[in-house]
């Protein structure tokens, strides 16, 4: 196909001539389409719904669950909310729609010491505090990290971790704290599938963020770690354990050791309190 002609210097000064004519009503349109660029920035936050949260294809109860964010997912929002309080998110690597009620946009505290990766798909190490800077690693949920200093101004925390040196978005990070307690860790499988859990919700025995346990309230965030891996849970049921006892479910449990162990001693430590939903 034949090149276009460029315009002709007649042509070029009509064109620039409406330019000119038509430029007053350009400044009020480019004033709206800047001011809902920054009003649809991405945000931060967090699940705060001890049963979890699902996530829809469209902003309404009767749209189709796409997956459930356990409680402390983080998720973006990728814009702004609608009338009913319906947020955009990219979450668990998925997008799509969540009710903003029961999601915590408060910025957390710095975290000192260790912290655990939260989200299901894991986070990644990259070489300076940018989603631009070069991937290093994809830390899996429940890898724990030695952060190394304070975090950025935007959240980025400098970390330690078995693959080396570099930098995660805070976002994706659970806070450890230091008084591990010993625990003896189990699993519960496919036989329970579709039970109410006692906090409320579905059990699934692929869902890696569901324990077991009497010892903590409904919501509490755990992590749980023996032989040298960590998962991050959410209390959302109750069993005939004792105290010093967790059950995990078994897609959680695969995170720490194979099924066929059966049973593991660790540690368990509180890195978030219950949170109650409205």
């Amino acid at each position: 196909m034949p090149k276009a002609e460029p315009p002709t210097a007649a042509m070029r000064s009509e064109r620039l001539n409406q330019l000119g004519r038509g430029f007053g009503t350009f400044l009020p349109l480019i004033a709206l389409l800047l001011c809902a660029s920054s009003s649809a920035a991405a945000t931060n936050a967090r699940v705060s719904a001890p049963d979890g949260l699902n996530l829809r294809d469209g902003p309404s109860t009767d749209a189709n669950v796409l997956t459930l964010l356990p409680f402390g997912t983080a998720v973006t929002t990728t814009g702004d909310a609608t009338a009913d309080g319906w947020y955009p998110v990219s979450a668990a690597g998925q997008q799509g729609y969540v009710k903003g009620t029961y999601l915590d946009f408060s910025a957390p505290p710095p975290m000192k010491g260790n912290a655990v990766v939260a989200p299901a798909d894991g986070v990644h190490l990259r070489d300076g505090p940018s989603t631009s800077a070069n991937i290093l690693a994809l830390l899996p949920q429940g890898r724990l990290v030695h952060l190394t200093g304070d975090p950025t101004a935007d959240g980025w925390y400098p970390v330690q971790v078995t693959e080396g040196s570099g930098w995660v978005d805070g976002t994706y990070l659970a806070a450890v704290v230091q008084d591990a307690q010993p625990v003896t860790i189990r699993w519960y499988g496919h036989d329970f599938d579709g039970g109410v859990l006692a906090c409320g919700g579905v059990y699934s025995a692929n869902d890696p963020g569901i324990a077991a346990t009497n010892g903590w309230p409904c919501g509490t965030r755990l992590n749980v770690c023996a032989a040298g891996k960590c998962v991050a849970v959410t209390v959302r049921d109750r069993g005939h354990m004792g105290p010093g006892a967790i059950d995990l479910s078994e897609a959680a449990f695969q995170r720490l050791a194979p099924i066929a162990v059966g049973k593991l001693n660790g540690t368990l430590q509180v890195t978030a309190g219950a949170t109650s939903s409205q």
